[in-house]
This record gives C-alpha cells, sequence and structure tokens, in this order.
C-alpha cells in the first residue's frame, strides 16, 4: 500500500525536481517506510512514490520502478494478490527475467512488458491504482483496479496535468487553483460525500473504476480532449449460473470468497480484521481463522450508547473463532478530538460520521497489525441495506392511495413532529406488536411524507433514500443538480430487469467506491495501516451479479445467502437481528455535545461561503433539528464537515 503522484508539465518548471519531492512527501502517510522520484527532463514528465512495505520490505521493492527491458516506468499503489501465479506463467514462458526481488510491483511491471497492459489487467486480481510510463510511446498511462478500491485523482492546471492518490499533492504544484465546484459541492450537500468522477475542484476528476486514461506526453498540449479512456472490465452474466440452484450458489460463494480471503492473507507483515460483529465481518474473520495456524487478531468498536453498540456480538463471533479480541471504546469527547483533522484526512469534503469510529480503530489497530481484512461490499453483493426492501414496501403504500389522496396522508402524518412520532411509537405502536417497533420511528415516517409527495416510481424511491437533502431549494447558489443515478445508470448500461439487483449493482457503482471505500482508505492510510476487502474479490463480483435477487431477499430478511452459510459455523440466532451499521450516534451528539460546535461552523461560513451557501435553509434545517421536529443529523454534520475542511485547506 502506497501512495502515488506526478505531473506531465510544457510551462517550464523551475526546480521541477524540488516540485515532484514536495508533492511526493505531503502523502507520506501513505507510504511512511520510503520514497522516490523518476525525471525526465526533456519530456518533463515526473513520478513520485511513497512507500508502506507490506511485500519484499527490502529495497528491491523500491519504485519507481523501472522494467528490465528499460521501456516502461511504473508507480504503483495496491496489491496484486494472485501475483506469485502470475510469476509462475512468466517463468514457464521461459522468459529471461533476473528477478530484483519479491514485490508485487515487480511481477505487474514484467508482466506488462511481456503480456501487455490490457491482458495483464485481465489476469491480476487486486486493489491498486497505478500509473505507468511507456518510453517507447511517450505515453502515461494511469489505471484504477476494477471496484475502486484505492483512490486515483487527476486534473489540469494551466498547461500541466496532475494525478495523485490524495489531492494534497496538488497543493505543491504551482499555479494549481483550489476554485470550488459549485456543482460538486451541491453533490455533496445531497449525497454527503461526491461521486464519482467529479472532485470538489473546477478542473479535477476522480479516475472512474476499471478505467484506464491515456495521455500522450509527447503531444505538448494538455487538455481533456487529448485524453483518451477505456473500460476495461465489466461483470459478466454466465449461461452457466442459470441452472444453479440455491445450494449450488452457497457452495460457489463460499468457495470463491474463501480463495480470496486465502490470497489477501499474503503479507510479509502482520494481519488482522475488522470485526463488527455483522455478517461480513465475521465470515471474513471465520475464514481467515480457519486458514492461520495461529490466532488472529480482530478488532472491534465499543460505543457508551447501547442501541449503537454491537460489540457483545462481536465478542461472541471471537470466542466461536478463537481469534484475539481488542475493543475500542468511544465516546463524543473521542469524537471531538478526532473531528478537527478530518478536513486533511479526507481530501474533499466527507459525511459519512462513521468516518469517525473507522479512523480511531484503523488507529488502534495499526499498534498491533499493518494489514486488516473487511467485510467491505458484503451489503452491496448480497442485499444487506434496507432500502432493498424498503423501495419496494413505500412502491406497494404509493399505490395504495389515489393521487391526490396521498398529499391528505402526507400532511396526516406532518401533524406530528417526529419526536412526538417516536413516542407514539414507543408508548403506543409498540405495545400492540413488537412487529411495529422501529428505531428513528418518527424520521422514518416523514421521510415516507416526503416520497408521497416527491415519488411516482421505484427509481424515484431508490434515489431519495441515496439523497440526505430531498429539499425543492438547492443548497449551494447558483449549482445545478446532477442527476448522479442516471448519469451511471446510462454510463454503465445497468438494465432494471431484476429491481433489487439493479439498485445493488448502481450502489457498487457509486455508494460502494465513493463512500464505503473512500472512508476506509482514508481512515486507515492517515494511520499507516492497509484495509483489503475480500467480498471484492472481481470472480465473486461477477458471481452475485448472476445471483437472482430472490435468493438474496425474501420479504424483508436480507442477505439470506451469507447467513445460511453462517449458519454452518456460528448459532442461527446470532445473525437474525436489524443492522446496526458502524454509526455515532450523531442525531442526539448534535442535539448535544456537538450543538456548539455546528453552530460555530454555521457562523464561520457565513463569513468564508456568504455567496455561495443558502443559509436560510440550513438554519432552518438546525432549528427544526434542535428542537426535535425533524431529524437533519446527516445533513447537519455535512454542515460541520464542510466547515472543517474548507478551514483546514483554505
Amino acid at each position: 500500500m502506497c501512495g502515488i503522484t506526478g505531473f506531465v508539465n510544457f510551462e517550464g518548471l523551475v526546480n521541477p525536481d524540488h516540485i515532484i519531492k514536495d508533492m511526493t512527501d505531503v502523502i507520506s502517510h501513505r507510504g511512511p517506510d520510503n520514497s522516490g522520484i523518476y525525471l525526465d527532463k526533456k519530456l518533463d514528465i515526473a513520478l513520485g512514490h511513497r512507500r508502506l512495505s507490506i511485500l519484499d520490505l527490502s529495497n528491491d521493492g523500491a519504485q519507481p520502478m523501472l522494467s528490465s527491458n528499460k521501456r516502461f516506468v511504473l508507480v504503483f499503489n495496491g496489491e496484486i494478490y494472485n501475483y506469485l501465479e502470475i510469476k509462475k506463467l512468466l517463468n514457464n514462458k521461459n522468459i529471461a527475467l533476473n528477478w530484483k526481488g519479491k514485490s508485487d510491483t515487480e511481477v505487474l511491471l514484467e508482466s506488462i512488458s511481456f503480456f501487455g497492459l490490457s491482458e495483464t489487467l485481465r489476469m491480476a486480481r487486486g486493489m491498486f491504482a497505478f500509473a505507468l510510463f511507456d518510453n517507447h510511446k511517450k505515453k502515461l498511462i494511469l489505471v484504477r483496479d476494477r471496484m475502486g478500491e484505492k483512490p486515483l485523482y487527476y486534473g489540469f492546471s494551466h498547461n500541466s496535468f496532475l494525478f495523485s492518490s490524495e489531492l494534497k499533492s496538488f497543493y505543491k504544484f504551482p499555479k494549481f487553483e483550489k476554485k470550488i465546484s459549485r456543482d460538486s459541492l451541491n453533490l455533496f450537500f445531497k449525497y454527503c460525500y461526491i461521486p464519482n468522477s467529479y472532485c470538489i475542484y473546477d478542473n479535477v476528476f476522480k479516475l472512474e473504476a476499471s478505467t484506464i486514461l491515456e495521455i500522450d506526453v509527447s503531444s505538448k498540449q494538455i487538455n481533456i480532449g487529448n485524453l483518451s479512456k477505456e473500460i476495461y472490465w465489466k461483470p459478466k452474466l454466465q449461461k452457466k449460473y442459470k441452472e444453479f440452484s440455491k445450494e449450488d450458489f452457497l457452495v460457489e460463494i463460499e468457495d470463491k470468497l474463501s480463495n480470496s480471503v486465502n490470497q489477501q492473507m499474503r503479507s510479509d507483515v502482520s494481519l488482522g480484521s475488522f470485526l463488527s460483529g455483522g455478517i461480513d465481518s465475521s465470515l471474513i474473520s471465520y475464514l481467515m481463522q480457519k486458514n492461520s495456524m495461529k490466532k488472529i487478531n480482530t478488532f472491534n468498536v465499543k460505543f457508551e450508547e447501547n442501541r449503537f453498540d454491537e460489540s457483545v456480538f462481536a465478542r461472541k463471533v471471537s470466542d466461536t473463532i478463537g481469534s484475539n479480541h481488542h475493543e475500542i471504546n468511544v465516546d463524543y469527547k473521542m469524537a471531538l478530538e478526532t473531528i478537527p483533522y478530518l478536513g486533511k484526512i479526507y481530501d474533499e469534503p466527507f459525511a459519512d460520521s462513521s468516518q469517525i469510529p473507522t479512523f480511531l480503530i484503523s488507529k488502534e489497530i495499526k499498534k498491533s497489525v499493518t494489514v486488516a481484512l473487511s467485510g467491505d461490499g458484503g451489503d452491496e453483493l448480497f442485499g444487506g441495506y434496507n432500502r432493498y426492501t424498503s423501495v419496494e414496501n413505500v412502491n406497494k403504500i404509493l399505490k395504495l392511495f389515489p393521487y391526490n389522496s396521498k398529499y391528505l396522508l402526507s400532511n396526516l402524518i406532518k401533524l406530528f413532529s417526529e419526536n412526538n412520532w417516536d413516542i407514539i411509537n414507543k408508548y403506543i405502536i409498540s405495545k400492540i406488536s413488537n412487529k411495529y417497533s422501529y428505531s428513528n420511528f418518527g424520521h422514518k415516517l416523514y421521510r415516507l411524507s416526503e416520497r408521497i409527495n416527491r415519488c411516482s416510481s421505484k427509481i424515484e424511491i431508490y434515489k431519495s433514500f441515496l439523497s440526505e437533502n430531498n429539499s425543492e431549494n438547492t443548497i449551494v447558489k447558483d449549482s445545478i443538480d446532477i442527476d448522479i443515478v442516471q448519469q451511471i445508470i446510462q454510463n454503465n448500461n445497468i438494465i432494471d430487469e431484476d429491481f433489487k439487483n439493479f439498485m445493488m449493482k448502481i450502489d457498487t457503482k457509486m455508494y460502494l467506491p465513493d463512500d464505503i471505500l473512500v472512508k476506509v482508505d482514508r481512515a486507515s492510510m492517515a494511520n499507516s495501516l492497509e484495509s483489503r476487502a475480500p467480498f471484492l474479490d472481481a470472480d465473486l463480483v461477477e458471481l452475485s451479479f448472476n445471483i437472482p435477487s430472490k435468493l438474496k431477499i425474501i420479504k424483508n430478511d436480507k442477505k439470506i445467502l451469507l447467513k445460511s452459510i453462517l449458519e454452518k459455523y456460528f448459532e442461527k440466532d446470532l445473525f437474525n437481528r436489524p443492522k446496526a451499521g458502524f454509526a455515532i450516534p450523531l442525531a442526539e451528539w448534535l442535539r448535544g455535545p456537538l450543538k456548539s460546535l455546528l453552530y460555530d461552523s454555521i457562523n464561520n461560513l457565513k463569513e468564508t461561503n456568504t455567496d455561495v451557501l443558502n443559509f436560510e435553509l440550513i438554519e432552518k434545517k438546525c432549528k427544526e433539528h434542535s428542537s426535535y421536529q425533524k431529524n437533519y443529523d446527516n445533513f447537519l454534520w455535512s454542515v460541520i464537515i464542510y466547515n472543517n475542511w474548507y478551514e483546514s485547506i483554505h
């Protein structure tokens, strides 16, 4: 795991060696073990690398790395899990290779030299972002892994092209302009993150997953029109899976996941696992322990608030598999101490509040291990989110009411505040039957009211579940409300024949890479910890896309296939509970210990972003939240985060 950066420049930079060194050093947290640069002053191209040593700890794995035929220069961030198999293929070709070391980077580089880039990417299994300079064709090539696990930004500054694992490097490049994109900022307040390929700055982009980008260095002209883009991988529907039964899929899932875990346990440093006590992390931890000769280390966050705390379930899983278990206690004081660092850690405004426990657990894990496996991806691939069932449920409700009566129902809901509905649910509805006892009942009812008024189809309902700000008024002045979901559908040719799988596919292109994986990558790399996600193995992803959703979800029972596998190894009732997630009690904290921070953030933004933000709407939401009328926790958290980011960067 590492950090990469570089530039192509035709402006005649003074001291380009100093510039690339500065761009490289600023991301040293991604690779504290070593650094290196490559500079071609004739072509005005520079590459920088920071190394976190995982495989081959010697200097033989140092980068930038030159291929044995002297044609290619590579800076690589990530891991190629099946590098030993690819190395064996190369050796079987009787190529006269004098291997310098034992790193996956060298194998990748020599594979590109012999097999070509396309064939190498077809074979390679891993998470990565890399820059490859072809000295023969005078081309710079950027590549990102299939699922978007590793970050890669690129952009333009005058007549220069920049790239990096993190935006911090761009700030070290002369004349780089931190001009905020209002459209991207509006996307942030809508989703609490900025989706691909958008970025917080104008003229800067995120390279999409499964994408190759080429730029002709010899053209002496740098602009977006000179770039060539190619998608190198899409999951395919395979005929052989059409005849599969549920039992067949169970065998195939466990086999592919077990193989993925085995490959991802390859490391020359110590390993551990994130263990929330949920389905995905429990299955990964079990398979790790099964394939380890000694006890693995598992790590869990313990919250003071009981309804957010799943530590008791994590301990039960640990006791069953026999791991060395570690608990990290999290309270609002620790959150407050962490908040000032978030702007610098996440580069762009990023407001998934579970970033706090993710950062804290990563910090703790790093004390014991350097690599940790996670259950990320299980929800998107096997149907774990509530929205996969809720969309259908809301759609059924909408069909029950004639057009005119929908508004009546919506207004009836609004007769009581969200807090009053919570009280009604607690003391009346739940007493009738536990079946109707819901957490955040009032908030969910108000969101239903909004959907009744605004949505007329399943796709619109689904979009509403993705967005935190469903106001008719735009938060960011003079911005365009981009339909990012529709863009993803069109760009990836996603068809809604099976609507639950349709939602899952969109989530793998949006929510997974731009929220979940960003959260984990930045939090872990800020602590020089490598996180790996076995569920995102290409073969397993493709398999999941071939499984009918009726086998993944039945009525409101989700992740049936993964539960069925776990039932072979754990008590059946251990995982039959509502999904808690990895969240902090944000709504309560914003009305208590974080309230003053919220108002301070609003006041600060009034001074720095007067002409950018709609403060009338922000303050309205703030007052309604404080008075328990409505729950705007995620939106208000995004206000705090934006102010935090703006102050740390500008």
